[in-house]
């Protein structure tokens, strides 16, 4: 919840489902020296945004834009391959 606040600004979710499996991936070798770690690990979530849409505010710098995405759209979003499938996998 503490990134989901980060990120969009809000703390008005309610978490539907916590995914046992989750995407993890390394990093490549000029990423890895630069920020100390090898790999990422990410559990995946499944929440309800609970608030109005424009209160919503990134926090983050890495985050330029946030918008709700009709669930058959999503797949056309994403942009890593790894992503998709447990998408596909999961949610679809």
């Amino acid at each position: 919840m503490r990134e989901l606040k980060e990120e969009t600004g809000s703390n008005e979710f309610s978490i539907v489902k916590v995914f046992d499996e989750k995407i993890c991936f390394e990093f490549p070798n000029e990423i890895k020296e630069k920020i100390g770690y090898k790999k990422k690990e990410t559990t995946i979530f499944l929440v309800e945004f609970l608030g109005n849409s424009h209160t919503l505010n990134p926090k983050d710098d890495e985050i330029c834009e946030l918008k709700f995405i009709e669930k058959e759209n999503v797949i056309k979003v994403l942009t890593h391959q790894d992503t998709k499938d447990y998408f596909i996998k999961h949610l679809a």
